[in-house]
């Protein structure tokens, strides 16, 4: 899996996880799942970098905004694109602080959801295509 149309869905609810990977997997993007922020870093260092992340923010062992500093923190992958996905309203305000591309609220639209998959990929193929 290499290159932008690489997702990365990082959730410790397997049901919202599984859900959303199967909703963009049928738009035709690659999708691999992660159970929380440790599990991401560990396929992020074993795939490389993803086209867009969409994480949660509340999870075990490590969560999205230390997931958020790791990678900001590695110039490797500090330009992986992280949309943030929380059913809470106050960690989102909270997180808008990280950096991150974009916020989208639990339970998600799907239709936006789609929507900004599709935008991340399609700002990051003419960079594909010129490498």
């Amino acid at each position: 899996m290499n290159g932008s149309r690489w997702i990365m869905v990082v959730d410790d609810d397997e049901d919202v996880r599984e859900m959303i990977m199967l909703v963009l997997a049928l738009e035709g993007f690659e999708v691999v799942g992660a159970r929380d922020g440790l599990d991401a870093l560990q396929q992020v260092g074993s795939r490389g970098c993803p086209g867009l992340a969409f994480l949660d923010l509340r999870m075990p062992r490590l969560n999205g905004p230390d997931f958020v500093r790791a990678i900001q923190g590695n110039p490797t992958y500090a330009s992986v694109p992280i949309v943030i996905l929380s059913g809470d309203a106050t960690a989102i305000e909270a997180a808008r602080s990280l950096g991150v591309l974009d916020l989208l609220t639990k339970p998600v639209e799907l239709e936006r959801l789609v929507a900004t998959a599709s935008r991340v990929v399609s700002l990051a193929k003419p960079a594909e295509r010129q490498s």
